[in-house]
């Protein structure tokens, strides 16, 4: 009887660690999860800047060669004005659509948690 006693509270011991290691373990993975979120974040938003810069210098380049080019200064600019004028007015009707279908494919393409545990459990 002693005996049973004590595999049954040994027994008990062992799942009140079992289940604190897995308390740990959640405790762990989630503070993965958030530290390579905000990793990703982070890392984002030191190269968004970076792209604008990028390609603010770049217009302002072709602004003055497309300018000196032609004879004044002023052209290039407002040839450079016109062409993303033109850009905005078409991605204005027809943008819409393309946005759209870029957007749900990156969203299709993003490793969510419980994707991963519905094709676990069939």
């Amino acid at each position: 009887m002693d005996n049973q006693v004590f595999e049954i509270e040994s027994l008990a011991k062992k799942a009140g660690h079992y289940i604190q290691t897995s308390v740990e373990l959640q405790k762990l993975k989630a503070i993965e999860k958030v530290a390579n979120g905000a990793g990703e974040i982070f890392s984002k938003l030191i190269l968004i800047p970076l792209v604008i810069l990028f390609f603010l210098s770049m217009n302002l380049g072709a602004a003055l060669l497309t300018g000196e080019l032609l004879g004044r200064m002023s052209y290039g600019f407002f040839i450079l004005a016109g062409f993303y004028g033109l850009l905005a007015t078409v991605l204005y009707f027809f943008g819409n659509k393309w946005v759209r279908n870029a957007i749900v494919k990156y969203a299709s393409k993003i490793e969510l948690p419980w994707k991963n545990q519905k094709h676990q459990e069939s």
